[in-house]
């Protein structure tokens, strides 16, 4: 364990070489007691970084595609780190009028015993306004009850 005195004279010469650097840069000593373990953790090829949703979930995600001619693919997709006894991907059409966004039509999908369900669906829209969809993301296993939601970016359907 290091003493509170030596404490003190790390810091005095970290702020040493700090007014020695001309304040440009930062110097940061943490003490560090070689007793102390270090953990590493394991990321693969996959992850595409840290994102823990909770014990089930591991991503939820929705999408909306211009098909052309009036016409957009809705999506949402739910994934579940380990088999569920139910997970549901349900996507939301919304459109902007008035400043607010109202849901103009859905596309429900469940799955049971399963870890990964998705959902599409084309719908004719009208032209001349954004939409954008909204996904609702649940799971259940053990008695325990996940949720969360997603949001695309709005588009221009012209």
């Amino acid at each position: 364990m290091i003493g509170k005195k030596k404490i003190h004279i790390m810091v005095m010469i970290c702020l040493l070489v700090c007014m020695g650097m001309g304040g440009s840069a930062l110097a940061v000593c943490i003490p560090f007691d070689i007793n102390t373990r270090l953990q590493p953790i394991r990321i693969t090829s996959e992850d595409n970084g840290i994102q823990p949703y909770g014990t089930y979930i591991a991503s939820g995600t929705s999408e909306i595609q211009n098909l052309g001619s009036g016409t957009v693919r809705i999506g949402a997709s739910t994934s579940c780190y380990r088999t569920c006894a139910s997970v549901t991907a349900d996507a939301y059409l919304e459109s902007k009028e008035g400043g607010s966004w109202w849901t103009v039509t859905y596309k429900l999908g469940t799955g049971y015993n399963t870890y990964y369900v998705s959902t599409y669906k084309d719908v004719a829209v009208a032209r001349g306004q954004y939409y954008r969809v909204r996904g609702a993301h649940s799971t259940s296993a053990n008695g325990v009850t996940e949720t969360t939601g997603s949001v695309t970016g709005s588009m221009y359907i012209d």
